[in-house]
């Protein structure tokens, strides 16, 4: 029997993508295969992301400008389309997304498709793309126990599970502090 697939749907910063990859390293320890979803500027804080595969999806963000938001929305189409396509050559068993606008196509095209939907909101506010796809989610899965914005129809699935760690940050969290030795005499 072959692993199930997980695609891992994050991007924009940091913020999004450290949780994805402290979630990815469980997943890669439970036997699951993990590909990672993500944009080209979330590709720049990939390096060293634990997945078997990373692929760029055209992505962006729709903001106040209207000149800008017709581009952007054919471009989220294109990332969409072609979320769609890799899922059909590989399909996954859960698409799991970690927010940022980075994350849409993939969660969008999973949910096009009936894949199940996991999503993980870091922070005590739903952030734009998770609370657009709260409702499909089969899980929103938290940080913390408050979680605004989260809509009415997807509270029976929230779950607090606190914020996914990466195994080289929990690995120094034993380690005792150095103390300080005060330069040039005493302290007062």
């Amino acid at each position: 029997m072959s692993k199930k697939i997980v695609v891992i749907a994050a991007g924009g910063t940091g913020g999004h993508l450290f949780p994805a990859a402290a979630f990815a390293e469980e997943m890669f320890r439970r036997g699951w295969r993990v590909f990672l979803m993500t944009d080209a500027r979330g590709r720049r804080y990939a390096e060293g992301f634990p997945a078997e595969r990373i692929d760029d999806v055209p992505a962006a963000s729709i903001g106040a400008n209207p000149f800008k938001a017709v581009p952007a929305a054919f471009k989220i189409m294109r990332g969409i389309d072609a979320a769609k396509k890799r899922f059909k050559e590989q399909p996954p068993a859960l698409v799991a997304g970690f927010g940022g606008y980075p994350s849409f196509p993939a969660l969008m095209a999973a949910r096009a498709q009936k894949i199940p939907i996991l999503i993980h909101e870091q922070n005590s506010v739903l952030g734009r793309v998770n609370r657009a796809m709260a409702g499909s989610a089969a899980v929103v899965a938290c940080g913390f126990e408050r979680l605004d914005r989260l809509p009415v129809s997807a509270a029976s699935r929230k779950h607090v599970v606190g914020n996914p760690v990466r195994s080289p940050i929990l690995a120094v969290r034993e380690r005792p502090y150095r103390k300080r030795q005060p330069a040039g005499g005493s302290i007062c």
